[in-house]
């Protein structure tokens, strides 16, 4: 590809009423070397290109006279020149190296990383591992550019995720890994199943999985307002959904005794199981059945009572078959701000269940202050006079446990 650089050189000069000794004081060489560059018989160093650029206010390209329909039939002209390497059998890794350096060099664009992107897979960089620093290079150069859109700038998250090596992966996610599409989980389920790493890939298909119910069921804050009342009908519905979904994913065919946990025994749901009872339970009493009520509420309540008699770490699991490997710490805990803002001068016991991704608290007073709310709470209005809901409240309320906040050392 001819450069017209001597040309270029001479018309930015002749626009910004410079001399050719002028151009030359301003860049510290002698005027004979400018005649020689506007002559094309030699070109300016490659350091003085910057000071060019900045004197004359054009790109580097334009200074070169290097169109872009030019940058791309070279960049195309290369791209396709790797792609028959790469599929020989006898290829040599050196002149592959030459190209990812020259498009990194001379054609970092949105075109040319779009072609480059489909020349690079996992099996290529099995067979030459010399390419990779190469390509991380490119393609992190071509990251940190911002100019490529976000499908662009997510395949390539994705390749590299993909392509990467143990040693340098954990760096690239922490780096590069953002939402939920391209969450760290997310990436590594795609590279462990692309590379058939079935013993790193079923731990984090697990987490997903999680995750993706956690978004089902997940309370997000709506547990302590119902809404208007003309909402009561769908709301009933989703408690119903959701109980009845934890029921079949852990295997689960409750008695009548049992409606929400099941069989009467904890598993790592068991925070999910309480809220969702709670407002399985209030929009009961709203739909005119306090009886079948008052059987979940006492479920719900057994169930907290279970889980508050933990003072030491227990693990929580599930009887899920697609969720074998997951597993909950649960404990004792007393330092969580939210619930000791208004206790000044003492702590609450709460139970703490979490495991490396997810964690919940269990605040009894948390519950207590919900179903009094007779505001928000308000289907539980009609039975807030019933002894039975009374001792629910009582029994709710001898769970709750304060001590001291120890003294501040120095």
């Amino acid at each position: 590809m001819k450069l017209k650089i001597g040309e270029n050189i001479r018309s930015c000069r002749r626009k910004m009423n410079l001399t050719q000794e002028q151009l030359a004081d301003k860049l510290g060489v002698s005027f004979q070397s400018v005649s020689r560059w506007e002559n094309d018989l030699t070109y300016p160093d490659m350091e003085l290109i910057p000071a060019l650029t900045g004197i004359f206010g054009v790109s580097a390209d334009e200074l070169l006279g290097v169109s872009e329909a030019k940058k791309e039939q070279a960049a195309e002209e290369l791209l396709g020149e790797l792609a028959r390497l790469s599929d020989r059998e006898d290829a040599s890794p050196k002149r592959m190296i030459e190209i990812i350096r020259e498009i990194r060099r001379d054609y970092l664009n949105a075109f040319a990383i779009f072609h480059l992107r489909y020349s690079v897979n996992i099996n290529l960089t099995r067979r030459f591992p010399e390419l990779l620093p190469e390509i991380r290079l490119t393609m992190e150069q071509a990251l940190e550019r911002g100019d490529l859109d976000t499908c662009d700038r997510n395949t390539i998250i994705q390749l590299m995720t993909i392509i990467e090596d143990d040693e340098h992966i954990g760096k690239f996610l922490d780096r590069y890994a953002s939402g939920e599409d391209q969450s760290k989980a997310a990436l590594l389920n795609e590279r462990y199943s692309r590379r058939g790493e079935w013993d790193k890939f079923e731990p984090i298909r697990q987490e997903m999985l999680l995750r993706y119910i956690d978004h089902i069921i997940g309370w997000d804050g709506q547990w302590y307002n119902f809404g208007r009342p003309r909402d009561v009908g769908v709301n009933m519905l989703l408690s119903e959904l959701h109980i009845d979904f934890l029921h079949k994913l852990c295997g689960q065919t409750p008695d009548e005794k049992h409606p929400i946990s099941g069989n009467g025994e904890l598993d790592f749901w068991v925070y999910e199981r309480v809220f969702i009872g709670l407002k399985a339970a209030a929009r009961t009493v709203a739909s005119g059945d306090p009886e079948k009520a008052f059987v979940i509420l006492e479920d719900v309540v057994s169930l907290l009572e279970k889980a508050m008699e933990i003072t030491e770490p227990v693990e929580l699991r599930c009887s899920s078959p697609f969720l074998a490997d997951v597993a909950f710490t649960a404990n004792e805990d007393w330092n969580n701000r939210s619930f000791n803002y208004f206790s000044e001068g003492r702590q609450e016991r709460f139970l703490y269940i979490y495991n490396e991704v997810f964690c919940y608290c269990l605040c009894p007073s948390n519950i207590l202050e919900t179903m009094k709310d007779e505001q928000n709470w308000a289907w539980f209005n009609p039975v807030r006079e019933d002894c039975r809901f009374k001792k629910c409240l009582e029994r709710i309320e001898a769970l709750i446990v304060y001590r001291d906040k120890p003294k501040e050392t120095e």
